[in-house]
């Protein structure tokens, strides 16, 4: 795991990582892991997250390489699944980060694999995951996270 000096902090505050064992994954969220994978020409999928009308080809065709295809469709914003407030920004970030963690544990182990969970908090919160199998010359982050101006935090 790896995270600029925001995503640290705010793990440390709400003691994410100390609780991360403990914390439950919203049903909805869950349930996005468990309609598993599907793999398109090298690419990996979640099932629940292709669109019915989602065309491959298409996509390469306006797509700058096959991470970008990958990361496109791979992402959420979780405060699409769990209840978005003021007073639930430490939930969805918990959520994001365990979301993140169990889709680590139920990707195949013979590929190699980036997730990225990025937080915004200005102009309005986001949390968002999505994720990208590695290839070599393509790349969705910097190896500079501090770069960012968002929390984010790259796990593979």
């Amino acid at each position: 795991m790896i995270t600029n000096n925001s995503m640290k902090k705010i793990l440390e505050i709400y003691e994410i990582i100390s609780r991360i064992n403990n914390i439950k994954l919203e049903p909805k969220l869950a349930s996005i892991l468990a309609g598993g994978f599907v793999k398109i020409d090298g690419c990996y999928f979640l099932k629940e997250l292709v669109p019915l009308e989602f065309n491959f080809e298409e996509a390469e065709k306006h797509a700058f390489d096959l991470t970008e295809i990958e990361c496109d469709i791979n992402h959420i914003h979780i405060g699409d699944y769990v209840s978005q407030s003021k007073d639930n920004i430490p939930k969805i970030i918990e959520q994001g980060t365990r979301y993140a963690l169990s889709l680590q544990e139920l990707l195949p182990r013979n590929e190699n694999f980036k997730i990225i969970q990025a937080c915004t908090f200005e102009p309005i919160f986001d949390c968002n995951v999505r994720f990208h199998k590695q290839r070599v010359g393509e790349k969705w982050v910097t190896d500079d996270l501090e770069k960012y101006e968002e929390a984010v935090m790259v796990l593979g």
